[in-house]
């Protein structure tokens, strides 16, 4: 899949209530931030997957993120 955003892309993210599977999150994983789509949700542990998963290092690497480590969900990227 390609990249909902693309390298040198400015993105909007907004509250962090209303996500989902299949939605793009900006997400704190081992003290830095991800932009990773939530492929899974078990209870308040969310599997992140990157768009480009050949080349992506996301939840197969370092497994489910908690909810309180989601900070917000994708509006808009230019």
């Amino acid at each position: 899949m390609t990249p909902v955003i693309r390298d040198g892309a400015y993105a909007l993210f907004g509250s962090a209530k209303r996500v989902r599977v299949g939605k793009v999150v900006l997400a704190r994983q081992a003290g830095k931030e991800v932009v990773k789509r939530i492929e899974r949700i078990d209870g308040d542990s969310y599997f992140l997957l990157g768009d480009n998963r050949a080349f992506s290092s996301d939840s197969r690497e370092y497994g489910p993120v908690k909810k309180h480590d989601i900070l917000g969900n994708l509006l808009i990227a230019v």
